[in-house]
């Protein structure tokens, strides 16, 4: 955390930077690599070109809108990716991408610290019940999700079906 925050800091109060990193890349590396050898069992096919560069940026889309460092911001990315390219695809099936793109654009835009951003005002509107200061910021949060929301809710069909890697038939 130190070393996150200050690297110049960290290492005057006697931290070894150098070491820490090392340890950080080893070990993002073997979890890696653990990853991947799941996959390659689940699949049963490994090949480079499975790993395109639309995988690669999807999952970074899904770690921004989740919110970088918030381990349940991934399970909201990881929905985020999953739900709202089939909800685009439902909206216009020829424009699918520049829909998803038009509402990717608005959450980055409108929620730029993704769903922890979200999950904080919440919970100080909880913790604080209707005395909640209303910042700049937390302004701009609660319309952006009304927003998402609105948006979502008039163009959702009414015979929406759910993707059929989440509810059969």
């Amino acid at each position: 955390m130190a070393i996150r925050d200050n690297e110049i800091a960290a290492s005057a109060m006697g931290v070894d930077v150098a070491l820490y990193k090392t340890l950080a890349f080893g070990v993002s590396a073997g979890i890696t690599g653990i990853a991947g050898g799941l996959g390659a069992i689940a699949v049963q096919f490994v090949a480079p070109d499975s790993y395109t560069i639309l995988l690669a940026i999807n999952l970074f889309l899904g770690m921004v809108v989740g919110g970088v460092g918030w381990l349940p911001g991934s399970i909201v990315g990881a929905a985020f990716i999953v739900f709202v390219p089939n909800v685009a695809e439902e909206i216009s099936k020829g424009l699918s991408g520049a829909v998803f793109g038009v509402l990717l654009f608005v959450v980055i835009f409108l929620v730029p610290h993704g769903a922890r951003q979200v999950a904080h005002v919440v919970t100080m509107a909880i913790k604080n019940g209707v005395a909640l200061e209303m910042t700049d910021g937390t302004r701009k949060t609660i319309s952006a999700s009304a927003l998402v929301l609105a948006i979502l809710a008039c163009f959702i069909p009414l015979d929406f079906r759910w993707p059929a890697c989440i509810l059969p038939g």
